[in-house]
């Protein structure tokens, strides 16, 4: 310290403040410590900009790694989708979820024997949701329906998907068909998760009982679309789900937490098998649907 002279002589010499080994100042220390200047306080406001400001650069940082980490090469995407799946299969494998499934439903998809599954509304295999329904319906097929032939299409499957397809055997439609393909053999539609337009889609193109009865659905519950919605409205905008409601057997997937995962993938929720069964005496009134949605 400086030392500072006064006018009676004396030499007045500031106490230094000890240090531990740590180099800390102990709060007796810093009270005995009459002349230093206080500490100043950063205002609450600066240290959220700080705070927020550190958050960024993490997140920034957090972004370029994923970035610099995931391949651009569609290709090795490709690899890691496949990898991704095949484990999502192997866990579903070895799940009581799947035991349900060949117990409740597989033995229903057996005795309609599909000659065909098409697949609509996947998404892009980039998701864990849609390798998660993926590899549900390549499982099932399999080690059960054998199948020759799977189709798909997904107006979000990119470059990268279509390699992972074409790896796994499943053929990609070429052209958006909404839903509208009609069933000249027996099909198992698998359409998880999808809008209820695609559905009514499908029904109006099989509106006729020869093709209804060529039609298994894996996919959202289409009571619960009714349930859920005004009757007037939904009869209105979902004529053909509306009328053949009666007709419909179905039966709901067992829960997710049978999978046992930390966390449910939401890959299946409100998702049945569906079958349309009609009887000899059984009528669905196309003519009275045309009328219905005549705006004259």
């Amino acid at each position: 310290m400086v030392p500072a002279s006064d006018d009676d002589g004396f030499t007045l010499v500031k106490a230094k403040i000890r240090r531990g080994r740590t180099g800390r100042v102990s709060s007796k220390q810093l009270s005995q410590s009459t002349d230093s200047e206080p500490q100043k306080v950063p205002e609450i406001g600066a240290v959220n900009d700080v705070v927020c400001l550190s958050k960024r650069k993490k997140n920034n940082r957090q972004q370029r790694l994923r970035q610099r980490t995931q391949p651009d090469d569609p290709d090795q995407i490709m690899k890691q989708q496949i990898e991704a799946i095949e484990a999502k299969k192997q866990t579903l494998r070895d799940s009581d979820y799947f035991s349900v499934l060949e117990k409740d439903i597989v033995g229903q998809i057996r005795e309609f024997s599909p000659l065909e599954i098409v697949c609509y509304g996947v998404g892009s295999l980039a998701l864990q949701v849609s390798q998660w329904q993926l590899a549900l319906i390549l499982l099932l097929n399999e080690h059960h329906l054998h199948v020759p032939g799977i189709m798909a299409y997904d107006p979000a499957t990119t470059e990268a998907d279509a390699l992972t397809y074409e790896r796994l055997g499943v053929s990609i439609i070429p052209v958006n068909e909404e839903g509208k393909r009609k069933a000249l053999k027996r099909t198992l539609f698998y359409m998880p998760h999808c809008e209820v337009f695609l559905y009514e889609n499908l029904l109006s193109a099989n509106w006729a009982a020869e093709c209804l009865l060529r039609i298994m659905i894996i996919g959202n519950s289409l009571q619960r679309y009714l349930d859920s919605n005004d009757a007037d409205r939904f009869a209105q905008q979902s004529p053909h789900i509306n009328r053949v409601l009666a007709h419909v057997v179905s039966t709901g997937f067992p829960s997710e937490k049978m999978l046992k995962l930390r966390q449910n993938p939401y890959a299946f929720t409100d998702t049945c098998l569906q079958r349309i069964k009609l009887s000899s005496s059984a009528t669905i009134d196309l003519e009275a649907i045309s009328k219905s949605n005549d705006p004259s």
